[in-house]
């Protein structure tokens, strides 16, 4: 009698509120990232946004919807295709949180606005459109992952101090980045970093460099544009140039074999965004010195 009461016990505990792991869904890799690392073994994450994918031209399948559409919370940078996600979501009502909340956004850096010379995006942003990079910034990290413990905290009390715990843990941690970034790039500021997609203007502005782009507002630079960019990227003695797997190299390649640098593949996309900016700082170092 015993054993089966205490069967029936451990029965009805696997399935009180909180018992499993709770499923979220966040809108890109980074974000599902600082959730794992706040969430732990409490949370269940996944991105809305599947690993290597283009949010330009990203279109869900049924069946990541109805994977949205149970989970507990959805944690979002209020990028054009995670607005969509919601529309598509229709009656499910998952709750959903915009974790760049407090983040000052900037412009996204354009290259040669001269040359832009029909005024429309190429690749889903506007001329004036606002950097969605967020997380490519240390700061921005800090406040992200305030945000996520504070949403994950209301959604699961008793596992707040837990939140609170490893939200202090990545506060450190990036503080620790943050440091090491400026002691390595400091002598450089000022320094420009050629890249294919304006991707990295936070990290710019953070370290106090110049992000030049080759690309013309999403699309293939003209030849006369490349040719200038050219120019200047042997004034500047670039050793490297950024390319980044959601759009195609070609060009940047070319400025590459014109100017004598070598590319390196950089995904502003990468789960793993502490890791990634370390990397490119890394990068950036050798190539200066």
């Amino acid at each position: 009698m015993k054993h089966l009461l205490l069967l029936a016990a451990l029965f009805a505990a696997s399935i009180l509120p909180g018992a499993e792991p709770l499923p979220v869904t966040a809108g890109v890799p980074p974000v599902a990232n600082l959730v794992e690392r706040i969430g732990g073994d409490r949370v269940r994450v996944s991105s809305a946004l599947p690993v290597g994918r283009s949010p330009h031209d990203y279109a869900p399948t049924p069946r990541e919807i109805r994977s949205l559409a149970r989970s507990r919370l959805f944690l979002h940078t209020d990028m054009p295709f995670e607005q969509n996600l919601l529309r598509m979501l229709g009656a499910a009502k998952v709750p959903a949180v915009d974790v760049t909340r407090g983040v000052e956004r900037r412009p996204l850096e354009q290259a040669c606005d001269h040359d832009h010379d029909d005024g429309h995006a190429h690749d889903g942003h506007s001329p004036d459109s606002l950097d969605p990079h967020v997380w490519l910034a240390t700061a921005n990290l800090k406040i992200m992952a305030d945000n996520i413990a504070a949403e994950l905290g209301k959604l699961d009390p008793e596992g707040r101090a837990v939140y609170e715990r490893n939200r202090q843990a990545l506060h450190r941690e990036l503080d620790q980045l943050h440091a090491e970034l400026s002691t390595e790039l400091e002598p450089y500021r000022g320094r420009a970093f050629y890249v294919h997609h304006a991707a990295f203007g936070y990290f710019a502005h953070e370290t106090g460099l110049r992000q030049l782009a080759v690309e013309l507002g999403g699309r293939e630079p003209s030849p006369r544009h490349l040719s200038e960019v050219a120019k200047q990227a042997r004034k500047d003695q670039i050793k490297v140039i950024f390319v980044q797997p959601q759009f195609n190299p070609g060009a940047a390649r070319a400025l590459a074999e014109t100017t004598g640098a070598r590319v390196s593949e950089l995904d502003p996309l990468a789960a793993d965004a502490p890791a990634n900016l370390r990397q490119l700082g890394r990068t950036l170092k050798e190539s200066f010195q």
